[in-house]
């Protein structure tokens, strides 16, 4: 090689050292600088500002504009797939509501007496709900309406509130719709905020034992009510498990033609269920 090809290819490596620096520089990396300044490339510097508490709170809390779309149609599920309802999932969603229909009208109107309503609440908390939640429902497997628990707590709630507030002796259904406002809101909130992960704080033994004591309490409070007992004005089936439990033998001799029809009722369905 002579002179000139030598500084060719010194003019090629420094080139190509220098088309390194420049990437290295576009990729990121903090304070680049020549490593082969010697040779006559530039010197090429990349500085990274420092971070601060407002850059970070900016960049983690200032929503895009896909965010905000994706976060909207995550409340309404329904605009997913209601373009793509058919009339075979009609057919089945037909059988289906006629079938629970058939069971939530009496189940209804039970847990209706539970809370201390009339029983057209009941039937009222069974299909409202339903015919709003289809709009932001995540599961179809979920059930939405009165339960027993829930029915136990407004009941126990409307009895401790009516000696406070003895207006609303003759319209409890007020109490129970404030009740209902309230707790509304606070779920409504928790959602909003995805906030459900607090209930992976509520350990599994505490809810065994709520539920199963919740059992306990309200077939304890239903046996006196099929056995007819309860007609007497002494027996508080609203009083702690143990003093209804005692209460009910006391008082057993109250029993009317009424646990003749509750208990052929009760061995009838246990005996259909198995």
């Amino acid at each position: 090689m002579n002179l000139d090809d030598q500084g060719t290819i010194h003019n090629s490596s420094r080139n190509s050292d220098t088309g390194a620096v420049a990437a290295a520089a576009a990729a990121g990396g903090p304070y680049v600088r020549d490593h082969l300044a010697e040779s006559g490339a530039k010197s090429v510097e990349y500085i990274e500002p420092l971070p601060s508490v407002r850059t970070w709170v900016k960049v983690h809390t200032t929503p895009s504009k896909q965010g905000v779309k994706e976060y909207i149609l995550s409340l309404f599920p329904i605009l997913s797939w209601i373009y793509r309802y058919n009339m075979t999932w009609f057919l089945g969603d037909l059988v289906a509501g006629l079938t629970v229909g058939v069971v939530v009208i009496p189940q209804g109107m039970a847990y209706a007496k539970l809370a201390m309503l009339p029983p057209e609440f009941g039937l009222y908390s069974s299909f409202v709900g339903v015919i709003l939640y289809f709009i932001f429902a995540t599961s179809k497997d979920i059930t939405i309406g009165p339960v027993a628990v829930m029915s136990k707590l407004v009941g126990n709630i409307i009895t401790n509130v009516l000696p406070e507030l003895p207006q609303y002796k003759d319209t409890p259904w007020l109490i129970a719709g404030c009740l209902s406002v309230i707790c509304g809101c606070i779920v409504t909130a928790m959602g909003l905020l995805r906030l459900g992960f607090i209930v992976d704080f509520i350990p599994l033994p505490a809810i065994a034992a709520f539920m199963t004591g919740s059992a306990l309490n309200i077939a304890m409070g239903q046996i006196p009510v099929m056995m007819g007992n309860n007609s007497n004005k002494n027996y508080n089936t609203r009083a702690p498990t143990y003093l209804v439990f005692g209460n009910f033998f006391k008082y057993i001799g109250d029993c009317d033609i009424n646990a003749a029809i509750g208990l052929t009722a009760l061995f009838l369905l246990y005996l259909i269920r198995f």
